[in-house]
């Protein structure tokens, strides 16, 4: 506990350094640098499953009994998409956007079928006036391999934060940052594909009665059949012909026109089915994200969706009734539940209007110094106002003519003339600045001029030119400016024809303040240069 409130007043300290009476580019947010405008395109592979609501495989099937189906399951799904967005971030600081696009997913994976058992009522082939008790059992368990093609508009709202910070001018040079979208897939048309290996075992029992003088076959729903039946069953004939070869004898029925065989392959094994009716999804996208240039980032994470589909199942949905015919399952399924998850890749291309990083209203393609707030055409700072700015000025904090790369010529410094002394004051100005800035006020200039026309008229008259700043900041950049005050004074004086030999220029920083600074007023009354004068 004691190390973090060491930890909190260092930082409080620290801070207030910083905030010092210079002027300094403020703290901004890397995302705020970004264009509003992105284009985001995103592959994402990954696993999904399916829960499953199916009509009941039994009762379309006529005074069923001995019936027994299982519901049908997905499994093995895998799904692939691809993401294509327009993306637009809002606010100051640009974290929070809104997108939508185009969203392509492919999904696959199988539908499953373990076994089923029913005896029903049934129409006989050759003569639909005689009834019989149809027997269909799956030879083993169906499988179909489904695959479909869904295209849908996403809707999101979307969300980045870049690391670092750029600071006082200085650029970070961390790349790294993370992303995350959030919002609904809406399907505009989902077709699915499908193929099976389904086989089934067509048996019969036929009851037979006298009915107007000739033999006829009437429906027997009975538990188990009649001792008097006639079954053409796969049990009954290795009961009663063991030696014989039960497949040749069940084609050979099949061949006299009677609904039996065995092991009976579908006839219509694949096809395609639309039957979405309402197909939405919630997605959830987080990624870690590297800057690999301004207007380019690559992304890598994962992803999240859960939904729902509606279809139009076929409520009197059999499965399969004649030898050869089969009705995919898909057409029993009338709502499922879908969740995925997996890996997010993509890229993501900024663009938009032309950014300016300091605010200094010089775009940052004409910029020299686009993380410097500039006063300069060029997008530069001027420290001290000399007209040349900073990346060209070989004394940045020193006001100086452009034809002497904006340093001064020589001006007498503070031990230059040592027996030269302040002892005798004839008069004292004091020309205060502005906050951060060693720029001469307009307001200074008509008491300037007077202090020339002073020490043109006195020629053995010295200038003595202190510079000070307030208390708010560190010493070193306050010492600084206090200079760079001082400078532009005798700059100024300098260009009115006053000779470098008689100036005295000094910087005293944050010190001999002529009022507390526990106001902004008396801070800004101790923003000052103090000029005082001496004969030799």
């Amino acid at each position: 506990m004691k190390n973090l409130v060491i930890i909190i007043v260092l930082s409080f300290f620290a801070k207030g350094s910083w905030a010092q009476d210079t002027l300094s580019h403020p703290l901004k947010s890397k995302d705020r640098l970004l264009p509003r405008f992105c284009i985001d395109a995103t592959y994402m592979p990954g696993l999904i499953s399916k829960s499953l609501n199916a009509v009941n495989f039994v009762n379309p099937y006529t005074q069923a009994v001995n019936a027994y189906a299982t519901l049908p399951k997905f499994t093995n799904g895998s799904s692939h998409s691809i993401n294509l967005q327009l993306g637009w971030f809002f606010g100051k600081q640009r974290h929070w956007g809104i997108g939508t696009g185009f969203l392509f997913q492919h999904e696959g994976g199988n539908l499953e079928l373990d076994s089923l058992h029913v005896e029903y009522k049934s129409n006989d082939l050759k003569d639909t006036n005689s009834k019989f008790r149809q027997i269909i059992t799956t030879n083993h368990k169906i499988t179909e391999q489904v695959y479909s093609n869904n295209y849908s508009i996403p809707i999101m709202l979307k969300y980045k934060y870049q690391f670092g910070k750029n600071m006082n001018g200085i650029e970070s040079k961390n790349r790294w940052g993370i992303t995350a979208d959030a919002g609904l897939i809406f399907s505009l048309q989902a077709q699915t594909h499908y193929s099976t290996n389904a086989t089934f075992n067509y048996e019969a029992v036929y009851k037979l009665m006298q009915q107007g003088g000739k033999t006829v076959s009437v429906y027997d729903n009975a538990v188990t059949p009649g001792t008097t039946d006639w079954l053409i069953t796969k049990a009954y004939q290795a009961l009663q012909n063991p030696y014989s070869n039960t497949q040749k004898y069940f084609d050979s029925m099949y061949a006299d026109g009677y609904n039996v065989k065995l092991g009976a392959a579908a006839n219509n094994n694949a096809g395609t089915v639309s039957n979405s009716t309402f197909n939405m999804a919630a997605l959830l996208q987080a990624s870690l994200s590297y800057q690999m240039n301004y207007n380019l980032a690559f992304m890598l994470g994962g992803y999240f969706s859960y939904g729902i589909s509606k279809y139009n199942a076929d409520n009197n949905y059999r499965i399969t009734d004649r030898v050869g015919t089969y009705n995919t399952m898909l057409n029993s399924i009338s709502s499922s539940t879908n969740s995925a998850f997996g890996l997010n890749v993509g890229l993501r291309y900024y663009f938009g209007e032309q950014r300016d990083i300091d605010d200094d209203h010089v775009p940052d393609a004409n910029d020299e110094c686009p993380l410097l707030y500039g006063t300069s055409a060029n997008g530069c700072p001027d420290r001290d106002g000399d007209g040349v700015p900073d990346n060209k000025d070989k004394c940045p904090d020193e006001a100086g003519p452009a034809s002497n790369n904006g340093c001064p010529e020589t001006i007498v410094k503070e031990n230059r003339n040592a027996n030269i002394l302040p002892s005798l004051f004839l008069s004292q100005n004091i020309i205060n600045f502005a906050y951060g800035k060693s720029d001469i006020l307009s307001s200074a200039f008509p008491a300037l001029d007077e202090i020339v026309n002073l020490v043109k008229a006195n020629t053995t008259l010295y200038i003595f030119i202190s510079g000070y700043t307030d208390n708010i900041g560190g010493y070193a950049a306050n010492q600084a400016l206090a200079e760079a005050r001082a400078q532009s004074v005798a700059a100024y004086l300098y260009s009115k024809g006053i000779s470098k030999e008689r100036m005295i220029v000094t910087g005293y920083g944050k010190k001999d303040f002529l009022f507390d600074n526990s106001t902004p007023e008396n801070r800004a009354k101790n923003r000052r240069v103090e000029i005082k004068f001496s004969y030799k």
